[in-house]
């Protein structure tokens, strides 16, 4: 799947993406019970949503508020990097919502 995300280059393709649920599951860290780290995996639709965003910043902003919040702290990360290549006044859409995803990730 990644390297299907990572070829695209274009934003054409974010809505029939989203119809079929492929931004709806942001992978959950693998959690080492022995010692406690956590391991993120990398979530390829969000590197895409990231480098759309400058081409197609509403239909990215759509997206990215419909994804479950989750523990992924790299796929926050991405959309942190979507909101930069936003115009501000659709970026500071996302501000609260990546303070959630900030603080549901530290636990806080």
């Amino acid at each position: 799947m990644g390297d299907f995300f990572n070829q695209l280059k274009t934003p054409v393709w974010i809505e029939p993406l989203s119809k079929t649920g492929l931004f709806d599951h942001p992978p959950e860290p693998e959690v080492d019970v022995t010692t406690g780290g956590r391991r993120i995996w990398a979530w390829p639709q969000s590197r895409y949503l990231a480098r759309v965003a400058e081409l197609a910043p509403n239909e990215v902003l759509k997206v990215i508020l419909e994804i479950p919040r989750n523990n992924n702290s790299w796929s926050i990360w991405t959309m942190s990097r979507a909101a930069l290549h936003m115009p501000p006044e659709l970026a500071a859409q996302l501000v609260s919502e990546i303070q959630k995803w900030i603080l549901n990730d530290f636990g806080s």
